[in-house]
């Protein structure tokens, strides 16, 4: 953004002297425009690790509103199924690559647990030294449960078939001179 004002010009006209400044305000848009993501939940942290900007997204998913989070630490979020190993391997993709991505199990505002697919930056600030992190993800809660649920199923499908085979070998090897043969049925549903 330029903004200058002519402070003197010849007897044509042409301006010889001007004052004026020039601002950079394409990383400030940038920084609202991604805000305004509206399905990605959001956040961004400074290099004291505080965070200093949510959007929607966050709110939705986490529970929590700006005025709950702002100034706090990232720490508010974790829940009890990473370890310190899990944190420090986080922290040494950031410091030595600038980024970290992975799957990440946090807990809302209300004490519920939720999974995201998480991408962690490190920007570098003018100075060189400071910086902040933008972490940007999106909730897998309900894809990682439903795989659960189909591993769990998948898991069982060998004994399934073991048991239908041993029912057709037992068939297929009883007496012909049998008069009764009884198959009992249960259904069972997964939830």
């Amino acid at each position: 953004q330029l903004r200058g004002k002519v402070i003197q010009r010849d007897e044509q006209g042409q301006v010889l002297r001007l004052i004026g400044t020039r601002q950079d305000v394409s990383e400030r848009e940038l920084a609202r425009q991604v805000l305004q993501l509206r399905h990605e939940l959001l956040f961004i942290t400074d290099h004291q690790n505080r965070i200093t900007a949510i959007n929607q997204a966050f709110t939705r998913v986490t529970g929590y509103s700006a005025e709950q989070v702002l100034g706090q630490s990232p720490r508010l979020l974790a829940s009890d199924r990473h370890d310190q190993a899990f944190f420090q391997a986080l922290w040494q993709a950031l410091q030595q690559q600038g980024r970290w991505q992975g799957e990440i199990w946090n807990q809302r505002a209300d004490g519920s647990q939720y999974a995201l697919q998480l991408a962690i930056h490190r920007q570098m600030g003018p100075d060189g030294k400071h910086c902040q992190y933008v972490a940007i993800g999106h909730e897998v809660t309900a894809y990682l449960e439903a795989n659960a649920q189909l591993q769990a199923l998948f898991a069982s499908l060998p004994d399934a078939i073991l048991v239908a085979d041993d029912l057709t070998q037992r068939i297929v090897s009883a007496s012909p001179q049998a008069e009764q043969l009884v198959l009992a049925g249960i259904d069972l549903e997964l939830k």
